[in-house]
């Protein structure tokens, strides 16, 4: 993915060329060569395990999920196929790109994660593999894609919709529909296992969801699911989830030990060189593998991918020097490196080329400011100086040093820049408090930006310095000014 994006942005180095030609940059022959060249396999066997026995990586994560090449066949009670859901195919896309926006969701099992994150507008969270919740967003919306899969609303409009398209016939706005709480949570489903949709006829397995009748008595007899609670983000979330439907972790893992369960798979896992559909041996194009993929047989143990979810930035550093230590064992062991995708270091990396420039420019604006306001306040305590120079006599001709003199406009100095900095910080925070709720309001994105109190503390401190530096030559003005000629100032 990294190499395939990268070749797709044209970020590969360039080599230099003569201006008299006109050369080719061969972006298509890097994206092919980087989907065919760059293609691996990883034993994500071992790294789950590496995870589960090192728990660290738990301190700088939100949520690491384990996916596996399986679909939750589910339909309604009229036998419509809700999930995978079959509306992307009405528009001429393949079943693959389908398959990819699933409404049902898995949540994390992340409990407090999720409790933070999310608030249960009616009923409750899912306490059994079976139970469901409906996730809105924080406008009690749901999309109408979700709405269509579920069922909800009628899938021929979408049918007919099309077909006028394509006559060039003019379409007509859908109506805006609610529903109540109460009718949300008396939805129930059906879910179907892969291996059910199978039946043995004269000593091969033969695929029976074409035949309606079969189908039928299938989906009557399946697996209840029922919907308990819906929930939307908390007006302070950081992780969103998609409109859909939420299921757990323990629905997936009892549909994974129900197929390996089943007759057809218990055959087809005995015999590695016998296609079951066919009862013959296996040829290129029929591979066992896929078998096993059209099943629904997983290993639990072995999943296809894992996501992790870093809880902040320095997290995700973590994450990779977690990984790059794990791939160095591996090195070790004389075994091939994991190799994964950093979805947030793509996407950040010419954001944050962009921000870097601007916090230099900041930077550059900051230090001028600093120079001019520590000239200002040399300025200041120097004006001061010349203004209380009969002070200063008076000072000098009842004993005290010029040491003395000295620490007197130093400590002047000190209390300009601690009372300023500490204005400073009272200011900044009171402007976060204002800036937080005008963004919000604004834009409809929660934002946090709060100082430190570290940061609140250095600043201070820096506030200090500056000010006593920029008072040190005029304080040694002062502390070199001759007594007699300084009592004969007026």
């Amino acid at each position: 993915m990294s190499s395939l994006m990268s070749s797709f942005m044209g970020n590969n180095d360039k080599e230099e060329h003569d201006t008299n030609f006109v050369y080719s940059n061969d972006i298509m022959t890097d994206m092919i060569s980087s989907m065919y060249g760059g293609v691996t396999t990883n034993n994500l066997m071992n790294f789950k395990k590496y995870i589960e026995d090192n728990s660290i990586i738990n301190d700088y994560t939100n949520d690491i999920k384990y996916k596996y090449n399986l679909d939750l066949n589910i339909y309604n009670k009229d036998l419509l196929k809700i999930n995978p859901s079959e509306i992307m195919n009405m528009f001429g896309f393949n079943s693959q790109f389908s398959n990819n926006v699933d409404v049902f969701i898995e949540l994390t099992d992340n409990k407090k994660l999720l409790n933070n994150e999310y608030e249960i507008v009616s009923g409750r969270l899912p306490s059994e593999y079976n139970e469901l919740v409906l996730i809105i967003d924080d406008k009690n919306e749901i999309n109408d894609y979700v709405l269509y899969s579920l069922g909800l609303k009628d899938q021929k409009e979408i049918q007919e919709t099309m077909q006028k398209m394509q006559k060039g016939e003019e379409i007509q706005e859908f109506e805006s529909t609610k529903y109540s709480y109460e009718d949300i949570l008396k939805l129930e489903y059906k879910l179907i296992l892969n291996t059910d949709y199978y039946k043995k006829e004269n000593g091969v397995w033969v695929d029976k969801s074409k035949d309606i009748e079969y189908l039928s008595n299938l989906v009557n007899s399946g697996i209840d699911l029922k919907i308990v609670g819906i929930i939307k983000p908390t007006t302070d979330s950081n992780v969103n989830l998609n409109n859909g439907v939420g299921y757990t972790s323990n629905l997936t893992k009892f549909v994974v030990d129900k197929i390996n369960e089943s007759n057809i798979a218990k055959e087809q896992l005995s015999n590695k060189n016998i296609n079951v559909f066919t009862n013959q041996e296996f040829t290129n194009l029929d591979t066992y593998e896929n078998n096993l993929r059209i099943l629904g047989v997983v290993d639990l143990n072995n999943p296809d991918g894992i996501e992790i979810y870093p809880n902040s930035f320095e997290s995700k550093d973590e994450i990779i020097k977690y990984i790059d230590k794990y791939n160095k064992s591996l090195k070790k062991e004389g075994k091939e490196k994991l190799e994964y995708t950093d979805y947030v270091g793509m996407l950040m990396k010419s954001v944050t080329t962009i921000v870097n420039v601007i916090v230099y420019v900041l930077i550059a604006f900051v230090s001028i400011s600093l120079i001019v306001s520590s000239i200002m306040i040399g300025i200041i305590t120097y004006t001061s100086v010349l203004e209380r120079t009969k002070e200063i006599g008076i000072l000098r001709s009842i004993g005290a040093s010029k040491k003395d003199i000295s620490r007197v406009f130093n400590a002047e100095t000190f209390i300009v820049g601690l009372a300023s900095g500490i204005i400073g910080i009272l200011i900044t925070i009171i402007l976060n408090l204002v800036i937080n709720v005008f963004i919000k309001k604004i834009t409809g994105v929660v934002v946090t930006a709060s100082l430190p109190f570290v940061g609140a503390v250095v600043l201070i401190i820096i506030s200090i310095l500056l000010t006593v530096i920029a008072g040190l030559i005029p304080s040694k003005v002062a502390s070199k000014k001759d007594p007699v000629i300084a009592l004969r100032t007026e």
